[in-house]
């Protein structure tokens, strides 16, 4: 017979930890819980690779230097990805925009039927003059954008340092562990478990959407058109901004198509088009993929992505394999599936 003093604790400590998941997407914590998760992940990885190598002694160390050699590396890769973006020095970066820009609105003028085109600004100068305007009238909702940039930063930052500090305090003893603290820490366990099985399901699918895209941008739209500016740094993006389910992908798939729109419109409306066929593809891809991780059908996490979207927003989609995986183990231990 089960003993009610043992699970009763256990239960609380799961429930509790359930509303703490749903509360870190209302709080906009989400981007926190994932470097923490990355993080922690990361480094147990480490350090299970450095311990049949290293002295006991030695093996936090040696975990550590691996850990912020593998941060530096990936940050490189992330600036790399955005340089790419530019060409030559700021100026010369600044100078080539303008051009793609002009070139984007002549483009848009001769295809567009005359009373469209009538609203469009009829020089470079006058876009310009545009823009200073818009940003004046909009000071105040961009000085939010920039302090919303800043708060996802500082929130990366500190999760992330929250990871790695449970990490390596991983092995060391706790006194006196009550049931709910032993409950509490199997959730969590459960929860990193969840994480790394979803984030190695969305690797792949980085990699399959970055191959696709390659052939898009350097085969098939030269054929098409002609080459897309920036192609080789766009292709690279793709793949940093992948390794974030859902949300990357919009953002990498927006400056593809601003890139098309300085070849041509035609061109912007064709790499619309496959990118959107690309992305309705991924929510079936990111569903097989990991669902196969994590041992859930596939019209059950994409049942899971669209009631997580409708509730929170792409917060709920880029969420709702991890949370689902984590509860479909807590159940599994439980044996109620």
């Amino acid at each position: 017979m089960t003993d009610p003093q043992r699970t009763l604790p256990a239960h609380a400590a799961r429930i509790l930890l359930g509303v703490g998941l749903l509360a870190v997407l209302k709080l906009q914590l989400l981007l926190a819980l994932l470097s923490g998760l990355g993080a922690y992940a990361l480094y147990c990885w480490l350090y299970a690779r450095a311990a049949p190598r290293v002295a006991p002694r030695w093996r936090h160390l040696v975990a550590n230097l691996l850990f912020w050699v593998v941060a530096a590396v990936l940050l490189a890769l992330t600036i790399k990805a955005f340089e790419t973006l530019h060409i030559g020095a700021p100026s010369t970066a600044l100078a080539r925009l303008t051009e793609l820009m002009a070139d984007s609105l002549e483009r848009l003028r001769a295809v567009l039927p005359p009373g469209v085109a009538a609203h469009l600004p009829d020089s470079i100068e006058t876009l310009r003059a545009s823009i200073v305007g818009w940003l004046r009238a909009h000071g105040t909702q961009l000085r939010g954008w920039g302090m919303d940039t800043v708060r996802a930063a500082v929130h990366l930052l500190v999760g992330g340092v929250i990871g790695l500090l449970a990490a390596m305090q991983m092995e060391k003893p706790v006194k006196a562990d009550t049931v709910f603290l032993q409950a509490w820490r199997g959730a969590l366990v459960r929860l990193v478990q969840a994480f790394t099985g979803v984030m190695g399901a969305q690797l792949r699918i980085a990699a399959i959407n970055t191959v696709f895209t390659a052939i898009y941008l350097l085969v098939l739209a030269p054929m098409v058109e002609g080459p897309i500016p920036l192609a080789r740094g766009l292709v690279l993006l793709t793949f940093v901004c992948g390794l974030i389910p859902v949300l990357g992908n919009l953002a990498s798939n927006s400056a593809i198509v601003l890139a098309s729109l300085a070849v041509s419109p035609t061109l912007a409306l064709l790499s619309l088009a496959y990118l959107l066929v690309i992305h309705k593809l991924e929510y079936f891809l990111n569903a097989r993929l990991v669902g196969n991780s994590i041992n859930a059908r596939t019209y059950e996490l994409l049942a899971v992505m669209l009631l997580m979207e409708t509730v929170f927003g792409l917060r709920g989609v880029a969420a709702a394999p991890i949370y689902y995986a984590w509860l479909m183990g807590v159940l599994r231990e439980e044996d109620l599936v």
